[in-house]
């Protein structure tokens, strides 16, 4: 999750503490200078001139996973949000089969007969009564369990559309899902992307990958239990024919902007890096992690067509650092990486924050103060209840 719904959203205390202590006016040559070099450099793109919003967003979430390759093999299991999205738009059937013939995958958990309880001492509670073929069953979650317990998805977001479900035949098969994660865990030690440099076709492979990743981010980032329309036309019953359904224009756009990022940091190949990182704040603000961290300098991945910079990039970068409040990651640069641009553009975070308040040699450890006891003790009725977030155009 990034920053961008709080640093937009007008009642937000994130959002209002960043635009009092950065106030907008002053921020005018960094985003002439951003803007520049996204005029100078035109873009890499391989897709229609008429291509939807949602399929620019979904192919940003793609080549964050890509770019995330460039540096370290990431196990599927560490990638909650596309499993949780993944299971969302599971066959409830083969789900109910899952969960009987392993209940050990799901902790607190069970499945009975039809208003049988659970054996046991535990604290059982009722989540759903469901029709299957081979009779009715309850589904039970004990009172502690996690609502995303077990390793590799979460019952909660697969009976969240309990009461509103397509017809099964548009959704995916459980034994689809699990394929897929098990082939992407093949195909990314196959590859080894972080190590070398891939062919065109093992690049456009792996992009498929990552575009049926970010459909399942986009999916559970929604909330809307539904497949989009170029799998649900023709649902694929298979892993490969999940990655074929991709249509080929999308793969040819990740896999260029892999290319040339490849080409451009070839000096990263090896270089330790953190990905995805997370703040002691980040839980403050209901869940952000940035993009990646090297060398010290937090970068924050833009795919955008735009020629225009936008003052909310600055207010997320800078967001990111007084989120981090103990400076545990020792960020001491923050930049832009423009990957359809094959541009990018830094500065060190003193110089940054100096000009954008207006405050020579300000104090940013005093700053991850503030924003830390604003966040922890808010005044009553300031902060909007919070709304899941659609993918959108990075």
């Amino acid at each position: 999750m990034s920053l961008k719904s709080e640093v937009r959203n007008p009642k937000s205390p994130m959002g209002e503490y960043l635009r009092r202590a950065f106030p907008g006016h002053r921020n005018r040559r960094i985003l002439a200078q951003i803007g520049e070099r996204l005029a100078s450099n035109p873009p890499i793109c391989c897709l229609e001139a008429d291509t939807s919003s949602w399929v620019l967003g979904l192919i940003g979430h793609a080549i964050d996973y890509r770019i995330r390759l460039h540096f370290a093999h990431f196990p599927s299991g560490n990638l909650r949000l596309a499993r949780d999205g993944a299971w969302m738009v599971a066959r409830l059937d083969d789900f109910i089969s899952l969960l009987r013939a392993s209940p050990s995958r799901f902790p607190g958990f069970a499945v009975t007969p039809f208003g049988d309880a659970p054996s046991g001492t535990a604290n059982w509670q009722h989540l759903s009564d469901e029709e299957t073929e081979d009779g009715d069953v309850t589904i039970w979650k004990e009172s502690d369990a996690a609502p995303d317990s077990g390793p590799s998805f979460s019952l909660a977001c697969v009976m969240a559309d309990a009461l509103h479900r397509n017809l099964e035949t548009r959704k995916l098969k459980s034994a689809c899902i699990l394929e897929f994660f098990d082939l992407l865990d093949e195909t990314v030690t196959a590859l080894g992307a972080h190590a070398r440099p891939l062919s065109p076709s093992e690049e456009r492979r792996l992009a498929r990958c990552c575009l049926i990743l970010a459909v399942f981010e986009s999916i559970r980032r929604s909330g809307r239990a539904q497949l989009p329309e170029f799998l649900e036309v023709n649902v694929p019953g298979d892993a490969e024919g999940l990655l074929g359904a991709v249509p080929q224009p999308w793969a040819d756009d990740v896999a260029e902007l892999a290319i040339s990022f490849r080409h451009r940091h070839a000096d990263w190949h090896g270089t330790e890096a953190v990905l995805n990182p997370e703040f002691e704040g980040s839980r403050d603000v209901g869940g952000a992690d940035g993009d990646l961290v090297v060398n010290g300098c937090l970068w924050d991945l833009k795919t955008t067509l735009k020629k225009r910079a936008e003052g909310t990039w600055l207010y997320q970068l800078l967001g990111y650092v007084l989120l981090d409040y103990e400076d545990r990651h020792a960020i001491d640069h923050v930049g832009l990486q423009f990957p359809r641009q094959a541009a990018s553009v830094h500065w060190p975070l003193q110089e940054l924050a100096d000009e954008l308040s207006g405050t020579p040699d300000v104090s940013i450890a005093a700053m991850r103060q503030e924003i830390r006891d604003l966040l922890r003790n808010p005044p009553p009725a300031s902060r909007p209840p919070a709304t899941s977030e659609p993918i959108a155009e990075h």
